[in-house]
């Protein structure tokens, strides 16, 4: 999903949390997204945001845990929120379009 599901101890919550960085089916979604928002939306500029993201989600979910390890993240859910920022402005730069976050 594009969504991350949270857990509580080992179980799903029924919660979700900000979108899930661990999956290319992310990037694929995101980059069919912005070609959309940059044909409809002539702006020179995107607002992405990003600033507020909680990570209380992500720490819970053992997908993402299982990703921080193989990327050698260790602990430190910024760099795995600067991980997903710097793809996203990939992503935005590939349509032709400058981005504010």
């Amino acid at each position: 999903t594009l969504f991350r599901s949270c857990y509580k101890g080992d179980k799903l919550d029924g919660t979700f949390g900000p979108i899930n960085p661990t999956l290319n089916t992310t990037y694929e979604f995101m980059t069919k997204f912005f070609k959309e928002i940059s044909i409809v939306f002539p702006d020179a500029y995107i607002h992405l945001g990003g600033d507020e993201v909680d990570f209380t989600c992500w720490k819970s979910n053992p997908d993402v845990k299982r990703f921080m390890e193989e990327h050698s993240f260790g602990s430190d859910y910024s760099k795995l929120e600067s991980f997903y920022i710097q793809k996203i402005l990939d992503i935005v730069s590939s349509v032709h379009k400058g981005y504010m976050i």
